[in-house]
């Protein structure tokens, strides 16, 4: 998992705006989710996963300013914030 080559490359268009561009790639982050192979994962582990599948990586291309605005903005994940602090990402079922 953790040597494994970048295997990213997404084709875009002209006129793709940033919501557009997180449709297309929006399997990337699906990917970096289910790399874990638990039922959650925190924002450090999903970022570090997203460095290794996409290394140029950043929220600003989805027109976001956080990791956590991109997962809020896939309707297929849950973010779940517990008493110690700790926040998670979890699959809606």
């Amino acid at each position: 998992m953790y040597n494994a080559k970048p295997k990213i490359r997404i084709k875009l268009e002209g006129g793709d705006t940033p919501e557009t561009i997180l449709q297309k790639e929006a399997h990337i982050f699906d990917e970096a989710f289910e790399l874990y192979e638990k039922e959650n994962a925190t924002f450090s582990e999903l970022g570090f996963a997203l460095k290794k599948i996409h290394p140029r990586y950043t929220p600003r291309r989805y027109g976001c300013k956080t990791l956590r605005e991109i997962y809020e903005k896939l309707d297929k994940y849950e973010i779940i914030q517990t008493e110690g602090e700790n926040i998670y990402v979890v699959a809606k079922k």
